[in-house]
């Protein structure tokens, strides 16, 4: 029979984050039994273990726990459990660009492939640092690799650096451009300007 401890560690099974990181953190207390290492969950243990992977999404903290316990020699912390998880971010985030690429290179043969009538904002700026979408469908094969490792190297940094959102396509910039020209001719289309505000503490 196993020790209330464990039985309340472990819990009832479900797919919260916090329940996976309980069941986990038996199986490696129980691993490094095996190896002759002791292993004491604790309260605390399991409260700090939360704290730091209680936000990640429970599927992908099971296979960074089951990664971890393929390869962890001792009771692993959070951190080694983490770096799991950024090893799958990267490689996902990866598959993601070079997806992108081949959409582009498609697009810069074909405007238009499968009905597509713009590329999405990340996309088209990676082309421009790959040398532009001209360039992507003329330039000679032995220079496609190095287009093609520019545009991924810009695409990973965009997210890097959370600059997607702040991204326009070309449609969209030459559409906010055409408006301002147009409250230009239109000067009422501008809201009048006021008189300037006075500061009353002067």
């Amino acid at each position: 029979m196993p020790s209330s401890g464990l039985a309340i560690i472990s819990g009832p099974p479900d797919s919260s984050s916090e329940t996976v990181i309980r069941q986990w953190l038996v199986r490696f207390a129980e691993h490094c039994r095996q190896k002759g290492q002791a292993a004491e969950i604790t309260t605390a243990l399991v409260k700090s273990w939360v704290d730091v992977l209680g936000h990640v999404d429970p599927k992908l903290l099971d296979a960074a726990c089951r990664k971890t316990a393929l390869t962890c020699k001792f009771f692993p912390t959070p951190a080694d459990v983490y770096e799991r998880i950024d090893q799958t971010n990267t490689k996902a985030a990866e598959l993601e660009a070079e997806a992108a690429w081949q959409r582009t290179l498609k697009f810069a043969v074909n405007p238009g492939f499968s009905g597509l009538k713009e590329l999405d904002a990340r996309s088209q700026h990676a082309a421009r640092a790959a040398g532009g979408l001209s360039w992507i469908e003329s330039c000679p094969a032995t220079e496609l690799p190095w287009a093609q490792k520019r545009f991924i190297e810009s695409y990973l940094r965009i997210e890097e650096l959370h600059l997607a959102e702040n991204l326009l396509t070309d449609g969209e910039a030459k559409k906010l451009v055409r408006e301002v020209i147009q409250h230009a001719k239109d000067p009422q289309a501008l809201p009048a300007a006021g008189p300037p505000e006075v500061d009353d503490d002067l």
